[in-house]
């Protein structure tokens, strides 16, 4: 069956040639560039999948109102009806089209490139970046297109959708062929064009088994797992994870736009100052002792941490205000800050919890190594010095899945989607439903575009129909039932 998936995969990326013919002998010879390439390297593209990708990913449009505000590090004082989860679907929409004719598109062109080349290394690349946002799609969606999908140019216009099972098998599969490919030491990988690696194909691998590692324990709570429950402990033993926060996929933007942090871009320089910081966040932070508050929140014009809770309409208000709700800290407004695709500290996390669940062995010792690793490498992240990490972590040591959990919440501060997909998977801390929220529930995805239910209805109620029937944001995914 394995062997199936891998090969199911590798027709999804198939190259697709168009034949063409010429209208005289001399044709092509007329219209052909001498000086200009006929093809692009496939490394070229790397580029463009991670900063499309970490656009979206950091646009405070989409992981912000729905990321941070949903998983409640972020509040509002204006402009709050997302946080009130009457949201914008257009911003939900544009996530879909983005992620499918650009990031998808570029990331199959690129592997489709590195076959004719030869180059494995780029084929894993490219695998490795498909998986990581087909996993972002199907984590806020559900079902979504996989198998069939960017088939247009051959004339499948109306795709199926691939159930959350049959999409994370795929997962597995492709991230396994991933970590073979760029194992194999065949072909190069351009080190300007890669933004987050500089061409190193090990660092790469070690992103493909981490976010392996997060895509298996990310459906631990299904009766699925267990077919793949012993690879946590293979993957662990590889010696092909992250070693410390120098592995961590990331990749830093500039000072100069348009490439700045999109978070810089909107709060800055858009002069966007009503997203502000949560009560919950400060509320568990100052119940902590944790060293964090001071970087992640700004005092407010009494010189306090005030946060506000989520909701509430006709904002401002003398009570919820620009100056009377601490700011999101200036630590996060750089421009420069990176785009954080998987953190050494996340991966830990996973490897504490699975430990702590049993299965990896090593027992309680073992994990509340990896869940110091955590905290530490967080804290270390946020300039916080090694008197006051010792001091936190003998007051905040481990203690079983739910400080696991807290504490994973804490560091995935402004990674929006992450925070909010890792909110539902552990639901951990409580959370309190917005005040006027027009749900009766926390969100537990994203609704499907409306051009799918018009264009595409036909595998539309197919996909609705493996949901349970219903296309709401309240409608539960595979993995958090």
């Amino acid at each position: 069956m394995k062997l199936k998936i891998k090969q199911s995969i590798l027709s999804v990326f198939a190259f697709a040639l168009l034949a063409a013919s010429a209208c005289t002998s001399d044709f092509e010879e007329i219209n052909t560039n001498p000086n200009g390439p006929l093809e692009v390297p496939s490394s070229l593209l790397i580029s463009s999948v991670l900063t499309i990708t970490g656009d979206q990913m950091y646009s405070t449009f989409l992981g912000g109102d729905m990321g941070s505000c949903w998983a409640q590090h972020w509040g509002k004082v204006q402009y709050n009806d997302e946080a009130r989860y009457q949201y914008r679907e257009t911003v939900t929409n544009g996530m879909w089209v983005t992620f499918y004719a650009r990031s998808l598109a570029d990331a199959k062109k690129m592997y489709e490139l590195a076959q004719q080349e030869g180059n494995e290394n780029v084929q894993g690349v490219a695998l490795t970046l498909s998986a990581y946002v087909y996993a972002l799609l199907t984590d806020v969606y559900g079902p979504i297109p996989m198998s069939e999908a960017l088939a247009a140019p051959s004339g499948n216009n109306t795709p199926k959708y691939d159930s959350q099972p049959e999409v994370y098998d795929s997962l597995v599969n492709m991230l396994d062929l991933a970590v073979d490919k760029l194992g194999s030491g065949v072909g190069t990988i351009n080190a300007t064009s890669d933004l987050m690696y500089g061409g190193d194909a090990s660092k790469w691998q070690r992103f493909a088994n981490s976010l392996l590692f997060r895509t298996i324990m990310r459906m631990s709570a299904t009766s699925e797992f267990s077919n793949y429950s012993s690879k946590l402990q293979e993957i662990y033993n590889s010696g092909t994870l992250f070693t410390s926060r120098d592995d961590e996929a990331k990749f830093a933007y500039l000072a100069a736009a348009p490439n700045n942090n999109p978070i810089y871009n909107t709060i800055v320089e858009g002069n966007r100052g009503e997203f502000k910081v949560n009560s919950k966040m400060i509320e568990v932070l100052e119940a902590n002792g944790d060293p964090r508050l001071s970087v992640y929140a700004e005092v407010n014009e009494d010189g306090e941490y005030r946060g506000k809770p989520s909701g509430y309409t006709g904002l401002p208000t003398d009570e919820w205000n620009y100056t009377n709700v601490s700011s999101i800290g200036e630590f996060y407004l750089q421009a420069t800050n990176p785009a954080l695709f998987l953190t050494y500290s996340e991966q830990e996390f996973f490897i504490s919890e699975a430990i702590a669940r049993g299965f990896i062995t090593g027992g309680s010792a073992l994990a509340q190594e990896h869940y110091n690793n955590a905290v530490t490498a967080d804290l270390e992240s946020n300039g916080i010095g090694a008197a006051d990490i010792a001091s936190y972590l003998e007051a905040n040591g481990y203690a079983g899945v739910d400080k696991i959990a807290e504490e994973k919440w804490v560091s995935l501060y402004t990674q929006g989607l992450e925070a909010f997909t890792e909110w539902r998977r552990l639901q951990v801390p409580a959370l309190d439903l917005p005040v006027e929220a027009v749900e009766d529930e926390i969100p537990s995805r994203y609704r499907y575009p409306r051009d799918e239910q018009s264009q595409n209805r036909e595998s539309y109620d197919e996909a609705v129909e493996m949901l349970g029937g219903s296309d709401n944001l309240t409608t539960k995914l595979w993995w958090n039932k």
